[in-house]
């Protein structure tokens, strides 16, 4: 099977991007494989084949996308599939080594790739969210912002939803309003508890900042869940750090979701609250002994059932 690496998103233009690639040397004949190009607006997908297939080709012209969003992005992966035998592996933003190994495939995008200095920020940031969070006990659910819109609230004349509590789009205006979700460690600030009584009404806004390393990408109204609380979160806004270029950590700031909101008639299928991994404890001394961290998880892991 060929291996790709290096995959780029470059463009000068608006109203195109090209997406580059390279292939490891190999003895095999190349002709006998054919490549794919996958896009989406999650950095998890789900990916749709756009362009393809192409045997011995390492460029494609994206020229459907619009680059006007002060925010998000585009994803890619290629796809190397034999022609013999239909066998294929995708390949995105992690390295080959990591996709070999079962690792995250993710998805390559207009950020330069990240140097070892930004790679080693990202993994600490995420170290200490898990140690500080206790459990990997978050979903990330990144918006939706192009695919098929609405069949439900979509208004093509005036171009905005006409219905608030909408159950096909979540109020995104796009069917399934939001990407595969993501698990991942973070770092929640303490809350402040306050009733804001006016002449109508009573409140108890709560507003937190998160922290996660540079996976997956965030911006406002994303969706963040908290599994074990069932708590959801809306991301108002994000501000992010960069090391020459690539992004390394995130610290969005999240106002708490009232449970009458659409938000909370999201599915979250395929995890189970049980089963979430636990971390472990904060070691103050000899803090860089990685094994003895691992060994006190592996001891905290919850039993089958």
């Amino acid at each position: 099977m060929l291996t790709v690496r290096d995959i780029r998103v470059r463009s000068l233009e608006t109203d195109y991007s090209h997406v580059i690639w390279q292939i490891e040397p190999t003895t095999e004949d190349i002709t006998l494989y054919q490549f794919y190009v996958l896009r989406s607006g999650g950095q998890e997908g789900p990916y749709e084949v756009i362009g393809g297939p192409l045997v011995d080709t390492y460029i494609w012209r994206d020229n459907w996308v619009r680059d006007d969003r002060a925010w998000g992005g585009y994803y890619y992966r290629i796809r190397v599939q034999h022609i013999g035998t239909g066998e294929f592996v995708n390949f995105g933003s992690g390295t080959p080594d990591e996709v070999a190994d079962g690792g995250p495939v993710g998805g390559a995008s207009y950020r330069p790739r990240p140097t070892p200095i930004a790679r080693e920020i990202a993994r600490r940031q995420n170290l200490v969210n898990r140690v500080y969070g206790g459990m990997d006990q978050y979903l990330i659910f990144q918006r939706r912002v192009f695919g098929q819109r609405c069949t439900s609230c979509w208004d093509p004349i005036q171009r905005q939803v006409s219905e608030s509590q909408c159950k096909t789009c979540y109020n995104t205006s796009f069917v399934g309003g939001f990407y595969t979700p993501i698990q991942m460690p973070l770092w929640k600030s303490a809350g402040t508890h306050r009733d804001d009584i006016t002449s109508k009404n009573r409140k108890q806004p709560d507003t937190r900042q998160f922290r996660l390393g540079n996976f997956p990408e965030l911006k406002p109204r994303d969706m963040i869940v908290e599994v074990l609380g069932n708590k959801r979160w809306r991301v108002d806004e994000v501000h992010p750090s960069y090391v020459q270029g690539s992004l390394v950590s995130q610290a969005p700031i999240c106002g708490l979701i009232i449970k009458t909101d659409i938000e909370y008639a999201v599915p979250v299928r395929g995890f189970d609250p049980i089963r979430f991994a636990i971390s472990a404890a904060h070691h103050y001394e000899g803090s860089s002994n990685t094994e003895s961290q691992i060994e006190a998880r592996n001891r905290l892991v919850p039993p089958e059932v």
